[in-house]
């Protein structure tokens, strides 16, 4: 656990650059059982809050999982899981190693060096499944579902309070930021089925290749008119009145799936019961994670585990940024995904359909269903 926590000291996260480090609380221990994996009612103490697993033995000797990470906001799931005891009460011992994109996690995923990665249902992903590439979708990551546009189409301060900008359709002639590689991303696919949504084709904008990190000076200097990015990228472009939020990805693409979460084959074939271990600590975490930013429920503790290991260290922008989705009953939508797919094989940005379908396997998280029971949230409603 002491190298775990090593490993997450050192991660950078893409997009996640903060300013210093405000002082944290220290973190309470592992909390109770709750019964069920379901939420407390909202009146609950916090020191209740966190969903523990009802009568499931640790394996013994504990077994090594190896999490390719990329540093961004869902990896938080897997700090909350180690903070609160999840992986260590399934006998479970975390290795983070952080990579610059999720495709790169591939060959490490095929080939056994990592067990567990966030993936993205990109060209890079379809092409190896393709070549027969041993990598399993067996869960959500992150989607933009409705109230989740945890990315978000922004707009220079200027041309919104001049009116030239106001929705999709004064987009028309202007630039914007997306990231690279053009017609290759999740994020591209959203931007486009937006434009098309008001009459607009790929064609009647420009699209800059940018990363995340050099959109906020683009924006500022007139570089480009427009953005697609993350929080808290979103957050702090319009807190500095650089940019005006227009449209988060929920609205721009409703339910699409950013960030499946993947096994590696000889970890979901040859390690069975640790992948199933792990699936009931990542959805005890994802519950945690639910509960915090959709319910208010146990929110800022939550929070301090974030702050704690991610590189985004300002509670108030953990506060203030629109999260990701996230399915406490862990399924992926990778129906999305086949779309997606569909995208890219018309702009020719992928040569070759793959049955994405025959790639996914839910029975870990059938499994971890099984022991946790069904996510109820705190207040009785959907999640």
């Amino acid at each position: 656990m002491r190298r775990l926590f090593a490993l997450l000291g050192l991660l950078a996260g893409l997009a996640m650059a903060c300013g210093p480090a405000p002082a944290t609380a220290p973190l309470p221990p592992p909390p109770a059982a709750v019964t069920n994996g379901a939420g407390p009612p909202a009146a609950a103490p916090a020191s209740a809050l966190a969903v523990s697993t009802p009568a499931l033995a640790p394996l013994s000797p504990p077994a090594k999982v190896r999490i390719a990470i990329q540093g961004g906001g869902t990896d938080g799931l897997f700090f909350i899981a180690a903070e609160r005891g999840y992986f260590e009460r399934q006998g479970l011992e975390p290795e983070l190693e952080s990579f610059a994109s999720s495709s790169d996690m591939i060959p490490a995923l095929a080939t056994g060096q990592m067990d567990v990665g966030g993936l993205g249902f990109n060209p890079a992903l379809f092409n190896a499944l393709a070549r027969g590439v041993g990598i399993r979708i067996v869960a959500g990551k992150g989607a933009a579902t409705p109230g989740h546009g945890s990315s978000a189409l922004v707009v220079r301060q200027d041309l919104y309070d001049s009116g030239e900008v106001r929705d999709l359709a004064g987009l028309r002639g202007r630039t914007i930021a997306n990231t690279p590689p053009p017609n290759a991303t999740g994020l591209a696919v959203a931007l486009s089925r937006g434009l098309a949504s008001v009459g607009l084709a790929d064609a009647d904008v420009t699209i800059q290749p940018l990363p995340f990190t050099d959109m906020p000076a683009a924006l500022a200097g007139g570089a480009v008119d427009a953005a697609f990015m993350p929080e808290p990228l979103v957050t702090q472009v319009v807190r500095n009145g650089i940019a005006v939020r227009l449209y988060g990805s929920d609205e721009l693409y409703p339910n699409q799936e950013t960030n499946p979460l993947g096994y590696g084959e000889s970890f979901s074939r040859d390690r069975a019961e640790a992948a199933r271990r792990f699936m009931v600590a990542y959805l005890q975490a994802s519950r945690d994670w639910v509960n915090a930013f959709d319910h208010g429920i146990d929110r800022s503790a939550v929070i301090a585990i974030l702050t704690k290991h991610m590189s985004l260290k300002d509670p108030a922008i953990w506060e203030a940024i629109v999260p990701a989705g996230i399915n406490p009953d862990g399924y992926s939508l990778y129906q999305s995904g086949i779309d997606d797919q569909d995208w890219y094989l018309a702009k020719g940005t992928l040569q070759q359909r793959v049955d994405l379908a025959a790639v996914v396997d839910h029975s870990f998280v059938d499994y971890a269903l099984g022991v946790l029971g069904r996510y109820t949230p705190p207040t009785g409603g959907p999640p």
